[in-house]
């Protein structure tokens, strides 16, 4: 299910919707994602290295990739998106 579905949005890509600003609430996640992923020691630095460049990369272009567009959702798409989320919890338990 999409919670884009009008016409302004419909030949964007996701990174001109979302943006830089989502990519960072993906980090914050990543902590509880991994919880659930097994990785040695090695795999574990290699990862963590490797979000260092991509996060040193994306402050060293922040002009390109945050340009001060970010909104707010509407409530109406916040609810939205909760109940998309429920369900995918509840067919995941």
């Amino acid at each position: 299910e999409s919670l884009f579905e009008d016409d302004a949005t419909k030949d964007l890509q996701m990174s001109e919707i979302y943006g830089g600003e989502h990519l960072l609430r993906l980090f914050i996640k990543l902590p509880t994602l991994f919880e659930h992923v097994e990785l040695d020691k090695s795999e574990l630095c290699f990862f963590q290295s490797q979000m260092q460049l991509l996060l040193k990369f994306i402050a060293k272009n922040k002009e390109k990739y945050f340009n001060g567009s970010f909104k707010r959702a509407s409530e109406e798409y916040v609810q939205k998106y909760d109940s998309i989320c429920s369900n995918t919890r509840k067919e995941n338990a």
